[in-house]
C-alpha cells in the first residue's frame, strides 16, 4: 500500500518540467490569496447580515428602546454609553483631563445618591415611620446595657 503511495506521488510529480512547476506555483498562490480575500469578505457579508437581523428584532421588539424619537433622549442614552465605557476602562493614577472628569462624574453620583436618600429620610419623617437613625439609636441604648 505504502509503495502503491509512493509510486502514484512519484509518477505525478515526476514528468513536471519547469515551466508547469512555475505555473502551478503561479496558480496555487493566486488560489491562496483570492480564498483569503473572499473569506474576508464571506465574514464582513455575514457580519453584516447579523447585523441586519438584530435591528430586525429590536425594532420588531420595541423600535422606541432601539431608535428613539427624542433628540434628548438620544443623547442621554449616548452619554450613558460613553460613562459606561470611561468606567469599564482602567484609569491609571493622576490628575489629568479624564481623572478630572471621572472624579467629577463619581461626585455627581454621590451627590444624587446623597439626595435622594435624603428625600427619602424626609418622606420617612413626614409619615411618622422609625427611621435609621432612631434604629441606630435604639441598638446603642442596647450595647451599653
Amino acid at each position: 500500500m505504502l509503495d502503491r503511495i509512493y509510486n502514484n506521488v512519484y509518477n505525478t510529480f515526476s514528468d513536471l518540467d519547469p515551466k508547469r512547476a512555475v505555473r502551478l506555483a503561479i496558480i496555487v498562490g493566486i488560489y491562496a490569496i483570492f480564498r483569503s480575500f473572499y473569506q474576508g469578505h464571506l465574514k464582513k457579508k455575514h457580519l453584516q447580515y447579523k447585523l441586519d437581523m438584530d435591528k430586525q428584532k429590536k425594532m420588531k421588539d420595541g423600535a422606541s428602546s432601539f431608535y428613539p424619537e427624542d433628540p434628548e433622549e438620544a443623547q442621554r442614552q449616548q452619554e450613558e454609553e460613553e460613562a459606561r465605557k470611561e468606567e469599564a476602562r482602567p484609569v491609571p493614577f493622576g490628575f489629568g483631563n479624564k481623572t478630572r472628569k471621572k472624579v467629577k462624574k463619581q461626585e455627581k453620583v454621590i451627590k444624587d445618591k446623597y439626595e435622594s436618600l435624603k428625600k427619602e429620610q424626609e418622606e420617612l419623617a413626614k409619615m411618622n415611620l422609625p427611621s435609621y437613625q432612631d434604629d441606630t439609636a435604639d441598638i446603642a441604648d442596647l450595647l451599653e446595657d
